[in-house]
């Protein structure tokens, strides 16, 4: 770790030392207010509502000392408020259920003070992009911490395992870095191959992944295929776009072979599939629909819970509870600086949904305000039950039920 915070230091010291007229900065500053409040246990409702005040800002250094040659990085210095911890949800169980990271070293995240307790003041860091961009004749190469993410899904997108967001997250501009090293060669007119390898923690085979991926142009139609090994699991994926009657249309589809294991001798291929629709109304009101085939997850909101170690939640990035989905969503341009939207996810296996409402200010250039929650709604966890056979069970009774309830409030300046 000392060596990697001793590298960075002197790749950036050395960068703004050289060639000023080739150096680029540019970024932002985003605030986020958010208050929380927990779902019921067991139909009792006895916590207390608790908040988060943060501050990030993002410098994002751009250094090219010859033509075919960029250095980019981008690291985000983020002072953050936590209060009333203590009234976490179930969710909390599921801080890495949208994947591990892909990363060989890391900066220690709480950059102030040394041992954060989870509640109070402090001060995260997080070196979120480093990498050289190589234009050569025949390919683009990048290496070093990068942004890979894939799939045209709008909700879900299946084959998109790298670093998926939470159906929650409220900050999801930046795709989160990957360690990875890639090459992406054009074969004509809006097609190419993207080809890579992502050595994983610690360098480690059993964290590690790889990935080509063609995409093609034919008969007006947007063809994707991948195919990813990723902590020994492998992933097969299509990906087709085409407008059709005005409308943009989608389908995104995944299969995974998760990794035979000692803990497992047998491990069953499963499916993900997202197809899907936009339109633009009069060119204000914007609207789409998408369905979403989850087959890792449980039509029983009582086997829930059983999910927590399954291999797909675990390191597949797979992080919906139940089977089958609709979601919808939009927005409309109320006047040419302001815009509503939303967007409204709903597990039709156990009636639940997660309700998504936001408003959006241009205060001035480059400067935004806006609002929103996140609203769950359904049957919240039951009461916990010991069985003396079976240990403990506990039942869930459905998925975005158990989802806190949270308003926040933020503001972005870009620079």
């Amino acid at each position: 770790m000392k060596r990697f915070c001793a590298i960075t230091i002197l790749l950036v010291t050395a960068l703004i030392t050289t060639g000023a007229d080739k150096l680029g900065i540019d970024g932002y500053l985003k605030n986020f207010v958010t208050m929380i409040k927990s779902a019921p246990i067991g139909g009792m409702d006895e916590s207390d509502p608790y908040g988060q005040a943060s501050y990030r800002l993002n410098l994002k250094l751009y250094y090219s000392p010859v033509d075919f040659l960029t250095i980019k990085g981008a690291y985000d210095f983020q002072p953050t408020l936590i209060t009333n911890t203590g009234s976490a949800s179930i969710l909390d169980l599921w801080g890495e259920v949208s994947g591990p990271t892909y990363r060989t070293d890391e900066l220690r995240s709480s950059l102030w003070p040394y041992n954060f307790d989870g509640e109070g003041f402090v001060i995260y860091q997080n070196l979120d992009r480093l990498y050289t961009a190589i234009e050569l004749p025949f390919a683009d190469v990048l290496i070093g911490r990068q942004p890979i993410a894939w799939g045209s899904a709008h909700a879900v997108n299946p084959t998109d395992v790298f670093a998926p967001f939470m159906m929650d997250a409220l900050d999801t501009e930046d795709r989160p870095g990957v360690d990875a090293i890639r090459a992406r060669i054009p074969l004509g007119m809006m097609s190419e191959l993207d080809i890579g390898a992502l050595p994983g923690e610690k360098w480690s085979e059993e964290t590690a992944a790889a990935f080509a991926r063609g995409k093609f142009y034919i008969a007006q139609t947007d063809f994707a295929l991948t195919g990813i090994l990723f902590r020994q699991d492998l992933l097969l994926g299509l990906d087709i776009t085409r407008a059709i009657g005005g409308a943009g249309t989608w389908l995104e589809l995944a299969l995974v072979q998760p990794a035979i294991t000692i803990d497992s001798l047998e491990k069953s291929l499963y499916g993900r599939l997202s197809v899907g629709a936009e339109y633009v109304f009069g060119g204000e009101t914007y609207v789409f629909g998408e369905y979403h085939f989850n087959e890792p997850g449980e039509k029983d909101a009582e086997r829930y819970f059983t999910l927590l170690n399954d291999r797909a939640f675990t390191q597949g990035g797979v992080n919906l509870m139940g089977e089958h989905y609709l979601i919808t969503g939009g927005g409309y341009q109320i006047s040419p600086l302001i815009f509503g939207g939303g967007q409204i996810i709903f597990n039709a296996n156990d009636q639940s949904a997660l309700i998504a409402p936001s408003i959006e200010y241009n205060f001035a250039e480059n400067v935004y305000i806006s609002a929103g929650a996140f609203i769950g709604t359904g049957p919240a966890m039951g009461v916990l039950t010991i069985d003396p056979l079976s240990n403990s069970t506990i039942d869930l009774n459905s998925e975005f039920g158990n989802y806190p309830d949270m308003a926040y409030a933020s503001f972005r300046i870009y620079f």
